[in-house]
C-alpha cells in the first residue's frame, strides 16, 4: 500500500512541478515582451535592435503569440523600425515594417483576450504612428501596380482608419485621404487583382460591411459577371439600390449593367421611379429616349431627349440624338404623308419638313460644338448637316460640311470642294471612281471631265488637263 500512497505522491509533485515550469514559462514571455517595451524608451538604434528581436521571439512563442500587450509592442517596435529605415544598421529589417506594425495593431484590437483600460489608452496613442507608417509605405505599390501587396496594406487600413481619433482624421481629411479613399483603393485592387476568387472576397466584405459606393457595386457586379453569374450580378445591383434608393449613381450602376448584358428595355420603370425623385435630371431623361428608342417609339424617344436638353442644354448626346431621329425617322414618315396629299395639304407637309430640317440642324450644330466628341462623330454629324442642308436648300452649308467631313478623312479641299490632296490626273480619276465616280467625257487631246457623285445626290464635276492638273471644279 504504501508504494501506492507514494506514487500518488509522486504524480502531485510531477504536477505541481510541470505547473511551476509552465508558469516560468509564460513569466519568461511575458518577460520578452516587457523587455521589449523597455529597450523602446531609451531611443537608441541598438536597443531598437534589441527590442525587435525580443518581440519577434515572443511572436513566434505560442505562449505570447496572442497576448494583447506583445500585438501593441511589436507594432511599436516595428513603426520606428519603420521612422529609422534610412539607417543602415536598420535596413535589413525595415521590409514591410509598415505592414508588420499596422497588422500588429489590428489583431490587438481584435484579440478577444481581457484588456485592461491603461493598454487601450496606449494603443489608441500608438495607432497614428503607426497608420501613417503603413500607408506612407503602402504607396510603393502602386507605382508598380502590385494590386496583391496593396490589398494586404488596406484590408488593415481601412477597420484601422475608423478607430482613429479626431484629429488624425482631420489631418488625413485636409490631405485628401478620407474613408472613401480607403474604399475606393480597396474596390480598384480588389476588382484588377490576379486572384480573382480573393478579390471578389474582399468587394463581398466591403458590401457586408455596409459601404454601397456605386464604384464598390459595380465592380463587385461586373466581378460576378465575368465569372458567368449574371442572376447574382443583378442581384447585387438590386439589392444596394433597394438599400439607397435616391442614389443616383447606383441608378447609373444599374443603366450600365442593363446595357451590358443588352437588357436596356428593363430600365422603364426603374428610370420612371428615379424621375419620380429627381424629375429634373438630364440624364435620366436621355436614358429613358433610349430605352424608348429600343421600344420603336421614336416620337416617345424625340420628347425625352427635348427634356433632356431643356434640363441640360449642354447634354451632347441628347442633341445628336433629336437631330438623328428628327431626320431619319419623323421627315420619311412626312414624305410619305406627303405621297397621298393634295395640292394645299402637300404645302403645308412641306413647311413643316422645312421647319423639321431647321430644327435637327440647330440640334445638329450644339452636339458639334461637344468638347469630347471624337472625329468619328463629328464626321457623322457633318453628314447629318449636310442632309439637312439640301433639304433647307443652304448650298454654303452643304459645301461646308462635305469640306469638314472629307478634311476629317484625310482628304484635300481644292476649290471649294473636297478631293484627293494630289493634283495628278490618275489620282483623281481613281479616287472619283472608286467613290464611285465616272468620266463622262474624254477628248483627243487629253481632257477628261470626271463627275462624282454622293449617296444625297451632290454632284462634283473635275474637269482635268492632260498634265493631270485639275482645271475646274464645279458643284451641282
Amino acid at each position: 500500500m504504501k508504494p501506492m500512497n507514494n506514487m500518488k505522491n509522486f504524480g502531485k509533485i510531477l504536477v505541481a512541478a510541470s505547473l511551476m515550469w509552465s508558469s516560468q514559462d509564460v513569466l519568461a514571455q511575458i518577460q520578452a515582451v516587457n523587455s521589449a517595451e523597455y529597450s523602446l524608451f531609451s531611443q537608441s538604434a541598438e536597443d531598437l535592435i534589441s527590442a525587435k528581436e525580443e518581440i519577434d521571439k515572443a511572436a513566434v512563442n505560442p505562449k505570447s503569440a496572442t497576448l494583447p500587450k506583445m500585438f501593441l509592442i511589436k507594432s511599436m517596435v516595428y513603426s520606428r523600425v519603420y521612422d529609422n529605415r534610412g539607417l543602415d544598421q536598420f535596413k535589413p529589417y525595415a521590409d514591410k515594417a509598415g505592414l508588420i506594425s499596422i497588422t500588429a495593431i489590428n489583431d490587438f484590437y481584435n484579440s478577444k483576450e481581457v484588456k485592461k483600460a491603461a493598454i487601450i489608452e496606449q494603443a489608441n496613442e500608438e495607432l497614428g504612428r503607426s497608420f501613417i507608417a503603413g500607408l506612407n509605405e503602402s504607396f510603393q505599390y502602386f507605382d508598380k501596380s502590385d494590386y496583391e501587396e496593396i490589398l494586404k496594406y488596406y484590408n488593415v487600413l481601412l477597420p484601422l482608419y475608423d478607430r482613429l481619433d479626431t484629429a488624425a482624421s482631420n489631418s488625413l481629411r485636409n490631405n485628401k485621404i478620407d474613408r472613401n479613399f480607403f474604399v475606393e483603393k480597396l474596390v480598384i485592387c480588389a476588382f484588377n487583382s490576379k486572384d480573382k476568387a480573393n478579390g471578389i472576397a474582399t468587394l463581398e466584405n466591403l458590401y457586408a460591411s455596409g459601404n454601397y459606393q456605386p464604384l464598390l457595386i459595380e465592380s463587385l457586379s461586373k466581378s460576378y459577371l465575368s465569372a458567368g453569374d449574371t442572376a447574382k450580378a443583378e442581384a447585387i445591383v438590386r439589392s444596394a439600390r433597394e438599400k439607397n434608393p435616391n442614389d443616383a449613381g447606383l441608378f447609373g450602376v444599374l443603366t450600365n449593367y442593363y446595357i451590358t448584358v443588352k437588357q436596356e428595355i428593363k430600365l422603364y420603370d426603374d428610370i420612371n421611379k428615379q424621375l419620380s425623385i429627381d424629375p429634373t435630371n438630364s440624364n435620366l431623361w436621355y436614358t429613358k429616349g433610349y430605352v424608348w428608342e429600343l421600344r420603336k417609339d421614336m416620337d416617345s424617344a424625340i420628347y425625352c431627349y427635348n427634356q433632356a436638353v431643356k434640363y441640360d442644354n449642354a447634354n451632347y448626346n441628347a442633341h445628336f440624338n433629336i437631330g438623328l431621329d428628327l431626320i431619319k425617322f419623323t421627315a420619311p414618315k412626312l414624305y410619305n404623308k406627303k405621297n397621298g396629299a393634295n395640292a394645299a395639304q402637300k404645302k403645308i407637309i412641306d413647311e413643316q419638313l422645312l421647319a423639321l430640317f431647321k430644327e435637327a440642324k440647330l440640334h445638329l450644330d450644339v452636339a458639334y460644338e461637344n468638347p469630347a466628341g471624337s472625329d468619328k462623330e463629328k464626321t457623322d454629324i457633318c453628314k447629318l448637316r449636310r442632309a439637312a442642308c439640301m433639304e433647307i436648300g443652304d448650298k454654303e452649308c452643304v459645301v461646308n460640311n462635305v469640306q469638314t467631313i472629307y478634311s476629317m478623312e484625310g482628304m484635300s479641299f481644292i476649290k471649294g470642294i473636297i478631293i484627293p490632296s494630289s493634283t495628278n490626273k490618275s489620282e483623281i480619276s481613281a479616287w472619283l471612281f472608286n467613290n464611285p465616280g465616272k468620266v463622262i467625257k474624254s477628248t483627243a487631246d487629253g481632257y477628261q471631265t470626271i463627275e462624282w457623285r454622293d449617296d444625297n445626290g451632290v454632284a462634283i464635276v473635275v474637269d482635268c488637263a492632260p498634265n493631270g492638273l485639275v482645271k475646274s471644279v464645279v458643284l451641282k
